[in-house]
């Protein structure tokens, strides 16, 4: 019985070439344009092999690889690669820390891409073939080493493409000299057409050539793929031609035309190309033309290239771009306004204590303190948005924060939309960092929102959970156990199985142009996951939206909190420390914190005069409290020199930036902790007294 092997291609040429070769070889070919198809056949009835490219549509060969090894009825089948030119070391790496069985590089001679699979297939049926390991990646690695490949290969292909023009633009130039001279070099021009149809395909490039006298267009192959029509069902002509051109650019192609023809004029334009299927396309177009002795224009010779790919990545990479210089604004705002909250924060604790509980006065230092701490929640959004906010993970209500975003969410709604929620009153304990869990109800409720124009119902729920084996099985990232469960639901206009696989993905967005960024449900995926928990979604169109959050139930409880004079009590001490801020008012407002818990400081204003100050410092120096982010010398590189002056010197460096900012740097070599700014009396007496007390 011949051998199946299944090979999996979005490019038809492709596909068809390998049936041909394996069939030819005594081989069963069957064939899938993307992974998801892949895995549907190859669970029906699994093949002996499966030969797959990387770059497809829907799922592409690296997903593909990564669920073909998570099947228990896949994952000892021979799986391997057989991808473009335009690879890299690091994607072969990959794609076998994946499981893959090989990976070959197109082209290959045919004989020796047989002898190759016959090899596999061999050592396969013998049990010499090594197994598939055991594929255990972290989420975040896999997903950090899958964009960092897939990324790898589409700067690669768009090289690939610019070369490919390079090679084009040569082949054009000498194609019209050839053709003056066709009957003389007729075997050549063959030759070069062959060469030329290869480069098209690859570049998705068309030529064409219109007699303009007789009114005769013909159009290469390439070009009617690109226009998504065939040879036989439609009849190229100029008319045909503008037709086929977007209404809203025909007037401007047209116009283009004329210039080149009446006045000469360069033709060089692009313009968009709506398929029959209903696809839309963006096209390049260059053509030359011949004229005649006295100024006629007799022919128009040109190329049309298939750009869509190319201006989508384009736009990706300015958007992504923009959205990286919004969020380096957002951190370094968020940083310079933390160094005011602290000393407003500060301050304002410090009238709090010095004021009479029946003061007046006392009332309006409390609201200056509570209008500080909302700024400071403003600054954690700053910095989440700009990915420089760390999680504070902490036992938390799911009922709790959906009470707290519920006011907020009534004026986020439009009128036509009722919210309701329905509430589990024994619902249990998740940790989580609340802020972020906030983040998703919001990101969830303006989806739902923005779904339902014309109104409808968004309702929020919590339960409790058990996620069984028979579930665990289907979701391979999911353990076992129970679970708090947090339900969006919404009656909008809901979403479809094609969308549904894409839409956790990056700028992935079915809103219109400028009205989403698609980054919503990548963060709330983002959250769910770097949470430990688990999202799906169920929808149908035209049913509504449900999106499910499950994260892990914790039996931790609460403690009760001490008084906060016994807090402060306990962070008196008496030790030296070396304070280093280069905000005064900052610096200025820790020294009235330390002094005030009776400890002695020293102060500098940057890491070199507190290099100063310590070398000339004969006693022990207990602590350094050093900004990280400082002129001359910064908080990291003031440490390690500390070090070497007063090795026993404990340190607390502080940030409006997050802790992950730091751990970027070189802070692994020394031991140290971290206080985030904003800061209150509490918190960095408390600090400071516990790392001394370590």
């Amino acid at each position: 019985m011949a051998q199946q092997i299944l090979i999996v291609d979005d490019n038809e040429q492709n596909l068809y070439m390998l049936q041909v070769l394996l069939r030819g070889h005594g081989c069963e070919a069957v064939s899938a344009a993307n992974g998801a198809e892949a895995l549907e056949q190859a669970r029906r009835r699994p093949p002996d092999m499966i030969i797959a490219d990387i770059l497809m549509p829907v799922m592409d060969g690296f997903t593909l690889c990564r669920q073909w090894m998570a099947d228990s009825q896949l994952k000892d089948i021979p799986f391997v690669f057989y991808t473009a030119t335009y690879t890299d070391a690091k994607d072969e790496d990959f794609a076998l820390s994946l499981g893959a069985t090989r990976f070959i590089i197109k082209p290959m001679e045919p004989d020796l891409f047989i002898e190759v699979i016959r090899d596999v297939l061999k050592n396969h049926q013998t049990g010499r073939l090594t197994p598939p390991p055991e594929v255990q990646q972290e989420e975040t690695i896999y997903l950090k080493e899958y964009n960092e490949a897939l990324i790898r290969k589409l700067e690669d292909k768009m090289a690939q493409l610019e070369e490919s023009n390079q090679q084009l633009t040569s082949l054009y130039e000498q194609a019209q000299q050839e053709i003056v001279e066709r009957k003389k070099i007729e075997t050549s021009l063959r030759k070069s057409e062959a060469r030329l149809a290869e480069a098209q395909r690859i570049a998705h490039l068309g030529n064409w050539e219109w007699n303009i006298p007789t009114g005769k267009l013909h159009w290469s192959d390439e070009v009617y793929r690109i226009f998504g029509v065939s040879p036989q069902e439609f009849d190229a002509t100029y008319q045909t031609f503008i037709q086929s051109i977007h209404p809203d650019d025909r007037d401007f192609v047209e116009k283009s035309i004329d210039a080149a023809l009446n006045e000469k004029q360069p033709y060089n334009i692009e313009c968009r190309i709506p398929r029959p299927s209903g696809e839309q396309r963006m096209v390049h177009a260059q053509a030359e033309i011949t004229f005649t002795e006295a100024g006629q224009p007799v022919q128009m010779i040109g190329t049309i290239q298939d750009i869509t790919e190319a201006k989508q990545l384009e736009d990706q990479l300015h958007h992504s771009k923009k959205m990286e210089a919004i969020g380096r604004l957002a951190g370094g705002i968020a940083h310079d306004f933390n160094n005011l909250l602290t000393a407003i924060l500060g301050y304002s604790q410090f009238l709090i204590n010095d004021l009479d509980k029946n003061s007046p006065l006392r009332q309006d230092a409390e609201m200056i303190k509570q209008a500080g701490e909302r700024a400071a929640a403003l600054t954690r959004q700053l910095l989440t948005f700009s990915r420089k906010q760390p999680l504070q993970p902490q036992i938390i209500s799911l009922n709790h924060i959906v009470t707290n975003v519920e006011k907020m969410l009534q004026r986020l709604l439009n009128e036509n939309i009722e919210l309701l929620t329905i509430l589990e009153p024994e619902l249990g304990q998740a940790e989580a960092d609340p802020g972020q869990i906030e983040q998703v109800i919001l990101n969830l409720a303006i989806n739902a929102r923005d779904a339902m124009p014309q109104g409808g119902k968004l309702i929020i729920e919590t339960g409790n959970t058990y996620l069984d084996e028979a579930y665990v099985r289907q979701h391979i990232d999911v353990e076992a156990g129970s679970y708090v469960e947090l339900t969006v639901s919404d009656t909008g206009i809901g979403i479809d199985a094609k969308t549904q696989s894409h839409i956790f993905e990056p700028f992935f967005t079915t809103k219109s142009e400028g009205k989403g960024t698609g980054l919503g449900l990548a963060t709330v995926h983002g959250i769910v996951k770097q949470s430990k928990g688990h999202i799906k979604v169920y929808s149908e169109p035209n049913y509504g939206a449900t999106f499910k959050i499950y994260l892990p139930q914790i039996k931790k409880i609460f403690t009760n909190a001490k008084s906060s004079q016994a807090k402060a009590k306990s962070c008196r001490g008496t030790e030296t420390i070396l304070l280093v801020e280069d905000e005064e008012i900052v610096r200025d407002l820790a020294y009235t914190i330390l002094t005030g818990h009776g400890y002695t400081v020293l102060q500098a204003g940057d890491g070199s005069e507190a290099l100063s100050i310590a070398q000339q410092h004969p006693e022990a120096i207990h602590l350094l409290l050093s900004d990280v982010v400082m002129p001359k010398t910064g908080g990291i590189a003031l440490a390690s020199q500390l070090k070497a002056i007063h090795p026993e010197t404990k340190v607390l460096l502080m940030s409006g930036y997050s802790i992950n900012i730091v751990e970027r740097q070189a802070i692994h070599g020394i031991d140290s902790s971290f206080i985030n700014k904003p800061f209150t009396v509490v918190s960095l007496s408390r600090a400071v007294r516990e790392l001394l007390d370590q």
